[in-house]
């Protein structure tokens, strides 16, 4: 594994100790029927001048303090980035998607769905299935979390994903980690066996952060790269991809860094992937094989992009007794160190300073302090209480041994 790949791998693997998943949504948080438009949204006041208005598709941020961000709006898509300092970007990408697979034991066909209520408007991926259906399922947003519930006649699970970065008070450390957290929770409602898959396709974005526009015209994907990655964790194989560029050294430049995504295969649950698809294509080669049995082919196709771009996917797949419920947790990173301000000064991230600038000093030792120290010493977790209201609405905190952190989290939730 490259030293840079290990840096990224750190970073997710920080995240174990955080994969603390309810599907209880808190009665304060703001509410939304998932991809229905607002009834009288208002628009931009024209004595404002120079106003960013996106509309109302909007969605509760990810990314730690100084990290930076970018937002999935209550319709299902990512479209709100703020990677880039000083620089807002508002532009759905395709093939940033979850999407969902489902047969039920002794059924001939399979539900296959993209979890967006929208298609793309340029016609992109045109084998998936897209429009989920709007107003099946609800959003809602309690900063720093969000949730997505999803609920149909055709589909027979259920699902919540609670999204997530670890925003703790008084800990400046995990707090700006550049990392997103979704923890999905899959529900059998029926009484016979159903068997489930939750893929997430990433593009390779490295590279579409080099302009100051609010779109991504002026994106550069030349020489970019996807690779898969495994690494052995607390209670299995973590396995993910990495997407990359082909580069002499450290990162130098604000634009530059890599995503990664990544889930934990376990007794009785299965990752599979397709390591590079081409997103401008129809999606047939990631789409036909997912939606007949929620299995990538996991082949080690993969290249140096000569200015297309390039996207992968992993699957998550597990199979749910009547009546059972499953929590699953998919974590997305990324790691773009150098911050560059307007008159041309850099700075680096916060983070860097627990994860280096360049990956290359102790890569592999780090893996194994971090993840021996984030799963048995981490002990306060930010609690935004469900019972007050919205006008006051107070975060405490619950300091105690890992475990009785990990009960009492899910009580607070629940109560």
């Amino acid at each position: 594994m490259k030293p840079s790949h290990v840096r990224l791998f750190i970073i997710l693997l920080a995240l174990a100790s955080f994969s603390f998943a309810s599907d209880t949504i808190p009665e304060a948080a703001w509410r939304r029927p998932i991809g229905q438009p607002l009834e009288t949204p208002g628009g931009k006041k024209p004595e404002i001048q120079g106003m960013i208005d996106d509309g109302y598709w909007q969605g509760a941020p990810v990314g730690g303090f100084g990290a930076g961000t970018f937002s999935r709006s209550y319709r299902g898509e990512f479209e709100r980035w703020h990677l880039k300092t000083g620089v807002h970007k508002y532009e759905s990408v395709p093939a940033n998607q979850f999407s969902v697979f489902a047969r039920r034991e002794g059924d001939s066909t399979a539900y296959a769905q993209v979890l967006a209520t929208d298609a793309p408007t340029n016609h992109a991926l045109s084998a998936w299935k897209w429009n989920y259906p709007v107003g099946h399922g609800e959003y809602a947003a309690l900063y720093p979390k969000s949730w997505f519930h999803y609920k149909t006649a055709e589909m027979p699970v259920e699902l919540t994903v609670e999204q997530f970065s670890p925003i703790l008070p008084n800990n400046y450390k995990e707090t700006s980690y550049p990392i997103a957290i979704y923890n999905w929770t899959a529900v059998n409602p029926g009484t016979t066996k159903v068997t489930v898959s939750l893929m997430f396709s990433w593009t390779n974005m490295v590279g579409w952060f080099r302009g100051t526009g609010r779109d991504f015209s002026q994106a550069n994907n030349l020489q970019n790269m996807n690779s898969v990655r495994t690494e052995q964790v607390s209670g299995g194989v973590m396995k993910g991809i990495v997407f990359d560029r082909l580069r002499k050294g450290a990162v130098q430049e604000d634009w530059d860094g890599q995503f990664a995504i990544a889930a934990i295969e376990s007794p009785g649950v299965q990752v599979s992937y397709v390591q590079t698809f081409m997103p401008s294509g129809d999606g047939a080669d990631v789409w036909g094989p997912f939606s007949s049995s929620g299995v990538l082919p996991s082949s080690p196709f993969h290249f140096a992009s000569g200015g297309q771009a390039l996207a992968g996917a992993i699957a998550v797949q597990f199979t749910l007794a009547p009546g059972e419920k499953k929590k699953i947790p998919i974590v997305l990173a990324w790691d773009f160190p150098v911050v560059e301000f307007g008159n041309g000064r850099r700075w680096l991230r916060r983070y860097t300073d627990f994860f280096g600038t360049s990956g290359i000093r102790k890569a592999r030792r780090d893996t194994l302090i971090l993840t021996r120290f984030e799963t048995n010493q981490i002990q306060c977790h930010t609690i935004v209480s469900p019972n007050t209201s919205a006008g006051s609405i107070h975060l405490s905190l619950i300091c105690i041994s890992p475990t009785v952190c990990c009960d009492n989290w899910h009580q607070a939730w629940s109560s």
